[in-house]
Order: structure tokens, then C-alpha cells, then sequence
């Protein structure tokens, strides 16, 4: 069970697969040493626990210059001088919670009414079944200036086909059918580890080209935001399924 609901665990399993590991965000169990390496490769990095839901935990750490660092957690942000001065926060700060975090590059996300957003993806199988289909989708949307887009956290959700439009992004159908060939084969990988288990919740990233990014896949994603009436005949699907 606990590695079922470890995200970094379910990444690195991803990752085995050849035809999969493009797709997931160079991502580490957090320590002093990755948090190092990461920004010295890229200008902005997230921090998020291993085990959260809702957006709850996650800080953003952006190089606005050589060794000055912006921190923002949820719409506070702060300046922080210094690699050993970022290091020692974090050190302090991750000391104080319970939960083991990683730390993972952060994808440039497509935007749409000048907001980023990402796609959450619901995969299931029936239990009398081994195929796997994909049952429901939605948009989620940031609030302005901000990096999370969990709708507990302000986030708005959208149609995926508003999302689209919306992004200007080009060849969107074959970015779909991507999408689904790769959420369905994550799945069937997962499965050979996880036998038992029939759902997953998959938060996709595109970039504004069209690149996926498999953020995280959730083993008990929410699904109450599937019952809003644009989305009542996808919690149908949903229903029968489980």
C-alpha cells in the first residue's frame, strides 16, 4: 500500500519502461545534494511532499540571477540570497513536517486566458477485464500568478477541448491521441506491479509545443469535480467501472 500511494515511486516505475520514461520530469527523492544539482541545471524546480493531494505542501524555486533564488508558496513569494542560505531553509523547513518530499523540475505548462493549466486523466478497468479505458478528463486552470492548479486551491476547471482552444497549441488531436496511447500503456505497466488495482489518476503537463509530461499519477484520485454538470456523463462512465 505504501508504495501505491508513493508518487516518486510510481514515476521511478515509469521510468523503467523505455517508451515511457521520456515523459516524466526529471525527479528526485529530496536531499540537500539533488536540490544542488537540480538548480544548477534548471531555472525553476518544485518541491512537493511525496504523499500530498491538493496542491497542499508544494513550493516553487525560481533563479532569478546567479545565486538569488524567488520561493513562492501559494501566492507568497520571497527572495532567498544564496545556494548554502536556500539549502539551510529547506532543511529547517522539511525538518518541521512528517512527510518525505521530492524534488522535480518544472515544466513550462501551456496556458490558457494567460494561465497555466494541466489535464487530470482518469484510467480504470473493470474487474472483470485487463483493458484499460480512459474514462473521464478535465482542465484545470491556475489562478493568476500562481504555479498550482488544484481546484482546492483556486484552481478552475475546463473542458479539455476549452483548454485546447484556449492554448494555442497546434496538431491538438494528435497531442490527444498521444496522450491516451501513453496514459494507457502507463497504465497496463502499472498494473504488472500493482495487480489488484483498477484506477488512475494522471496529471498530464503540455508544454505550449505539445510535449506531454506525465506529472504524477495518483492511485485515489479525486473525483467529485466530475459530478459538475459538464462533466456528469464522464462520473456515469466512471461509476461503471468501480
Amino acid at each position: 500500500m505504501e508504495k501505491l500511494k508513493d508518487k516518486f515511486y510510481k514515476n521511478e516505475k515509469l521510468k523503467e519502461n523505455p517508451e515511457l520514461s521520456q515523459y516524466i520530469p526529471e525527479t528526485y527523492t529530496y536531499s540537500e545534494e539533488d536540490l544542488r544539482k537540480m538548480l544548477t541545471k534548471y531555472m525553476e524546480i518544485i518541491i512537493k511532499p511525496k504523499h500530498g493531494a491538493k496542491g497542499i505542501g508544494i513550493t516553487k524555486i525560481s533563479k532569478v540571477r546567479e545565486d538569488e533564488y524567488k520561493v513562492q508558496i501559494k501566492d507568497h513569494k520571497f527572495i532567498i540570497n544564496g545556494i548554502d542560505s536556500l539549502c539551510q531553509y529547506f532543511e529547517e523547513k522539511l525538518q518541521e513536517k512528517k512527510h518525505s518530499y521530492i524534488v522535480q523540475y518544472c515544466i513550462p505548462l501551456a496556458k490558457v486566458d494567460g494561465k497555466i493549466f494541466d489535464i487530470r486523466y482518469i484510467v480504470q478497468r473493470k474487474r472483470s477485464s485487463n483493458e484499460w479505458v480512459v474514462t473521464a478528463m478535465q482542465a484545470k486552470r491556475a489562478l493568476v500568478d500562481r504555479f498550482v492548479t488544484n481546484l482546492k486551491m483556486g484552481g478552475r476547471h475546463y473542458t479539455v477541448e476549452q483548454a485546447f482552444e484556449g492554448s494555442g497549441i497546434e496538431n491538438v488531436e494528435e497531442v490527444k491521441r498521444n496522450i491516451e496511447r501513453v496514459l494507457l500503456l502507463a497504465s497496463e505497466w502499472l498494473g504488472e506491479e500493482f495487480k489488484g488495482h483498477r484506477i488512475w489518476g494522471f496529471d498530464i503537463g503540455v508544454d505550449e509545443f505539445g510535449a506531454i509530461f506525465i506529472i504524477e499519477v495518483n492511485s485515489h484520485p479525486g473525483l467529485k469535480s466530475f459530478r459538475w454538470r459538464n462533466y456528469r456523463h464522464m462520473y456515469r462512465v466512471i461509476q461503471e467501472y468501480r
